[in-house]
C-alpha cells in the first residue's frame, strides 16, 4: 500500500509482534511508554470470503498482564488488494476494534494509538499506567496475520541510544 508512508512519516522503530495462521492470534506486547506515538499495522491475507476481528490492546506489563480492550476511540484506516480494485487506506470511523470485509484478499488495517491516553488499571491503580500494547486477531484457520507496531519514540536520540521497546 503505497500510502503507508505518508501516513507513518518519521523514521521509526518497528517491533514484530506476531506472525501466524488467523484462527486465533494473541500477539506480543510491546513496550510504548517512551513512544509518542504508536501504529499497530496489520496485514491479513484472507483465504476465503471471511470477516477477520482485529482488538488492539492495552496492559500494565510486557506478559500482557491486565491486558484489556482499548477505552479510547482511536483513529483507523483500512484497505484491501484485489484485482481490480485500489489498494489505498481509506479512513475508516475511529474505534477501539476493527472487523474487515469478508472478502478474500490482502487486507491491511492501521490503528493509530497515543499512548498517552491508555489510562491507569482502575481497580488496582497501584499496578501503574497501562504502557504496553498487544492485541487479538480472529480470522479462519487458512488466513495468514502479520502484526506490526511502528513507534514514534517522545525523545530524539542517536539509534544506538534508543530504549528497547520490546521487555
Amino acid at each position: 500500500m503505497a500510502d503507508l508512508a505518508n501516513l507513518i512519516p518519521e523514521a521509526l522503530f518497528p517491533n514484530s509482534m506476531e506472525i501466524s495462521l488467523g484462527n486465533g492470534v494473541t500477539t506480543d506486547y510491546i513496550n510504548v511508554g517512551k513512544a509518542e506515538m504508536a501504529w499497530i499495522v496489520v496485514h491479513a491475507y484472507v483465504a476465503a470470503a471471511a470477516a477477520i476481528v482485529l482488538t488492539p490492546q492495552k496492559a500494565y506489563a510486557a506478559a500482557g498482564t491486565g491486558a484489556t480492550a482499548l477505552t479510547v476511540n482511536v483513529p483507523i484506516w483500512a484497505g484491501i488488494k484485489i484485482a481490480g480494485a485500489s489498494d489505498a487506506l481509506v479512513r475508516q470511523t475511529d474505534g477501539v476494534a476493527y472487523t474487515t470485509a469478508a472478502t478474500a484478499g490482502d487486507h491491511i488495517v492501521v490503528f493509530q494509538i497515543d499512548p498517552a491516553t491508555l489510562g491507569y488499571e482502575a481497580t488496582v491503580p497501584s499496578l501503574g499506567a497501562y504502557k504496553y500494547l498487544g492485541g487479538t486477531y480472529v480470522g479462519l484457520v487458512a488466513d495468514y496475520i502479520s502484526v506490526m507496531c511502528w513507534l514514534k519514540p517522545r525523545y530524539n536520540s542517536k539509534v544506538a541510544n534508543q530504549p528497547s521497546y520490546i521487555t
